[in-house]
């Protein structure tokens, strides 16, 4: 049989009964290449010209004129002149009315650059009054940079914090959003930043409808833009109502009017924020023996309280507000930050973990140097940077472990030791957002907040004056799958909905007998490369377990991976494909069954075709058809 007809998923044409592909195919790609004469090496540069290509005219570069020299000199003299000298130029270009849009933003762009708006107010109301002269002279010009114009009148406003402009500008952002999303996510992260709630929330609704529906915004960039409205809404109602109720049916229908939202979100949201006073913490509540649901919901409620205390009382207790959107932006990172750091240090502690760091925290609450330092270094790259995200994070770091310290969940010993290691990151981070043009009032805040006389106003806050007398005690933190012969796993495919299910290992089983087991439930035919990450997010090398890096797959028994009870991670296979697969250790038991393991204990929907329909439907052909069995399959060839 001619093997250039047979699809990758046909009987071999050997007899082996394997598909083709697991078997002849490569060989027979390989000597098929082998076959292909290559083509003659020419030197297309040492070749003679046919006589028909010498009796064409040689080919010749049209001469400057005078105009373009003329303008290439005007161009020249424009960048070398000091910073009158382009705006006189820019207003003379602008009377006669000889401007395009590129030149406009350049000569805009260059008058920002050497008249340092973000340090100087005359320059931002200069930048105001040029862009005004070029709307009113040539609109159509005007129109053309209009969204570069927008975003600079918008930072220059909140500079100057001239609130009344900003909520004036902001709805004309808005009305672009959808077409500059990029930009717009920048302005929204600093009208966050500066707590303009109201503001906020009627222009990312008049937004909401144009981003939703916009083809070209990716799901995870909605996603986010509804996730913002959904706090947006929340705040303004915690600002707005004496008594705030999750279950209050206006806040309710307000949220439900944008799209569907978590109820168990609220609720732990309005609880904590609109709670009197924090919840009586205990260290425990932390430990290594609560499951990874729970844990990760004791930190969410802790950092809610966080966040209502710095509303009610400010930093260190100071009386000025940090405004609820300030304050969310350091509560994600910091629940994304304190999850990452709990895999790791558990991986960490592991033979086949990589070297613990010389000290790492004794509390999983206080951040550690290492993984903090990665990760903000991660957020400033070749596709922009995230200065409100981080100048939040980082500027309400000292406060946030003083709250622990006051809450007793750390020691105040560990408070200042975390200080003490922590404070190294600033200047170094600060110069970074100085160089990518960062808010200075967040520069400002970010300085004051490390400076040593608040870091010495937390140090010496009589509330932690008792608990200094007192020793540091680290109670056990057993681990509750230390005796555990049999784990449950919940194994979900995320590409489509409501398909799962339930697998059986014993502990001294591998992660790889795990990936075996889930192939043989997804019915794939297991020809790729595969990786687990216990963050659960894709490509994090620092949790990473495999068949080509340093944690190797098959040589991890279960018992030895740092799992929590619930834990959720990742397991994704094919990384051409990328067939993602959540996965979650939902229940654990002291004694193991006598039958075999990998047990398929339940299954649920149907799992779409591994390399799509067409492939699928000549598989299911070749079982159907002429090559209905294996012996038949023989019986052809003999």
């Amino acid at each position: 049989m001619n093997s250039r007809n047979l699809g990758r998923n046909d009987p071999c044409w050997c007899g082996s009964s394997k598909k083709y592909k697991h078997c002849h195919l490569n060989q027979d790609e390989q000597a098929a290449r082998a076959t292909i004469t290559p083509p003659a090496q020419t030197n297309e540069l040492a070749r003679e010209p046919s006589p028909h290509e010498q009796s064409l005219p040689a080919e010749t570069v049209p001469a400057p004129s005078a105009e373009d020299d003329l303008a290439q000199a005007e161009w020249d003299n424009f960048r070398e002149a000091d910073l009158d000298g382009k705006v006189a130029f820019f207003r003379k270009r602008l009377d006669e009315k000889r401007l395009d849009g590129e030149e406009a933003f350049e000569m805009l762009l260059a008058i920002r650059d050497d008249s340092h708006p973000r340090h100087n107010p005359a320059a931002r109301a200069q930048f105001k009054t040029l862009a005004d002269q070029l709307e009113a002279a040539m609109p159509q010009v005007y129109s053309a940079e209009y969204p570069f114009i927008l975003e600079c009148l918008l930072k220059d406003a909140i500079a100057d914090q001239a609130w009344d402009r900003v909520n004036t500008l902001a709805a004309q952002f808005a009305q672009i959003a959808a077409d500059k999303t990029e930009e717009f996510f920048g302005v929204l992260d600093a009208l966050l930043y500066h707590g303009q709630t109201s503001t906020l929330l009627e222009e990312m609704k008049l937004a909401w409808d144009r981003v939703s529906d916009d083809p070209d915004i990716t799901p995870s960039g909605v996603n986010d833009f509804f996730e913002v409205i959904l706090d947006l809404n929340l705040f303004q109602y915690l600002e707005t109502t004496p008594q705030p109720r999750a279950d209050d049916p206006a806040l309710v229908e307000s949220i439900r009017a944008i799209g569907n939202y978590n109820p168990v979100w609220l609720e732990l949201a309005v609880a904590r924020l609109a709670a009197p006073a924090p919840s009586a913490w205990q260290r425990a509540d932390f430990g290594n023996d609560v499951d990874a649901e729970t844990w990760a919901q004791n930190v969410a409620a802790l950092l809610y309280e966080f966040m209502a205390e710095l509303k009610r009382a400010g930093i260190g207790n100071a009386g000025v507000s940090v405004p609820y959107t300030r304050s969310n932006m350091a509560h994600r990172w910091l629940h994304q930050i304190l999850r990452q750091q709990s895999i790791e240090t558990a991986l960490a502690a592991r033979p086949k973990g990589k070297r613990a760091a010389a000290h790492i925290p004794s509390s999983p609450l206080i951040p550690q140097y290492k993984l903090l330092d990665r990760i903000l270094a991660g957020k400033f790259d070749l596709f922009g940077s995230e200065p409100y995200p981080v100048g939040a994070l980082m500027e309400l770091g000292p406060a946030y472990l003083n709250f622990l310290a006051r809450r007793s969940v750390i020691h105040p010993t560990e408070m200042d030791r975390a200080l003490d290691d922590l404070a190294p990151l600033i200047k170094p981070l600060v110069k970074v957002l100085d160089s990518y043009g960062a808010d200075m009032h967040l520069l400002e805040n970010m300085q004051h907040a490390w400076s040593d006389e608040t870091l010495d106003t937390l140090r010496n806050d009589p509330a932690l004056a008792q608990a200094r007398t007192q020793p540091l005690l680290l109670p056990p933190s057993p681990n509750p799958l230390a005796n555990a012969q049999l784990y449950r796993f919940q194994v979900e495919y995320k590409q489509a909905d409501d398909v799962w299910f339930i697998l059986e290992l014993r502990r001294d089983q591998t992660l790889e007998d795990l990936h075996l087991a889930i192939q043989d439930a997804a019915d794939f035919d297991n020809d790729h490369l595969y990786s687990f990450y216990l963050s659960g997010t894709a490509w994090d090398k620092e949790t990473e377990y495999s068949t080509r890096e340093a944690r190797y797959s098959s040589d991890t028994a279960l018992k030895n991976v740092p799992l929590r009870m619930k834990q959720h991670f990742l397991y994704l296979f094919d990384f051409g494909d990328q067939h993602e697969f959540d996965v979650q250790l939902i229940d654990a038991q002291p004694d193991a069954p006598a039958q075999a393991y990998p047990h398929l204990v339940a299954q649920h929907g149907k799992l779409p075709p591994q390399y799509g329909e067409d492939e699928d439907e000549e598989d299911e052909d070749g079982d159907e058809g002429e090559f209905e069995t294996d012996e038949d399959w023989n019986d052809d060839n003999d």
